[in-house]
């Protein structure tokens, strides 16, 4: 879920931060959508696209330059499930996928990411496309703990290194680049 959600929000650098999403795609989600029914209704597989798919941004794997873990795991995805998010994506209205960690976790735009990021995590893993990971496809169809899983990934790691971010600009960076974990894995990389 964790590889998801980076991918999702074009947080490819295992030490980037998420930001406040852009007001204009608050705007536009809000102009769309007024009711908790209409997510339901974006997410039927006949509804149309609200803008095109071509629109959409999300961490692509061409976009990775860096080496390290996160970066091979991210070249690994295949260019037809970015495809399916960016269209899926596009059913919402959402030029980008940027949950408000202003926001309650439960307000509308955030439920919608909520829902986009849940239902093409469950895809991707009927598809294989985190096959490389290894995930437990046992839980694919258990709701909750889906939900569980992606509250605590968003609303609690994120939400945590946003807020120390918003406080102190480029100390989760540093703090990020001082962990013995990071000196391993440059020295490591150095001697590769």
């Amino acid at each position: 879920m964790s590889l998801h959600i980076r991918i999702l929000w074009g947080l490819l650098d295992p030490k980037d931060v998420p930001g406040d999403p852009p007001t204009g795609i608050l705007e536009k989600f809000s102009a769309h959508c007024s009711a908790e029914e209409q997510l339901y209704n974006f997410r039927d597989p006949r509804s149309r696209e609200l803008i095109s798919p071509m629109l959409v941004k999300i961490g692509t794997s061409a976009s990775i330059t860096k080496r390290g873990k996160l970066a091979t795991q991210v070249r690994l995805v295949e260019e037809h499930m970015l495809q399916y998010i960016q269209s899926y994506l596009a059913r919402f209205g959402l030029l980008r996928w940027c949950p408000d960690l202003r926001q309650s976790p439960y307000s509308l735009f955030n439920s919608a990411c909520r829902i986009v990021a849940i239902d093409t995590f469950k895809q991707a893993l009927i598809v294989h496309t985190y096959a490389h990971v290894q995930p437990n496809k046992s839980y694919v169809n258990d709701i909750s703990l889906l939900i569980k899983l992606y509250d605590h990934v968003v609303h609690h790691y994120h939400f945590l290194r946003y807020q120390r971010e918003s406080r102190n600009p480029g100390c989760v960076r540093a703090a990020d680049e001082a962990s013995p974990t990071y000196h391993g894995r440059k020295r490591v990389r150095t001697f590769s």
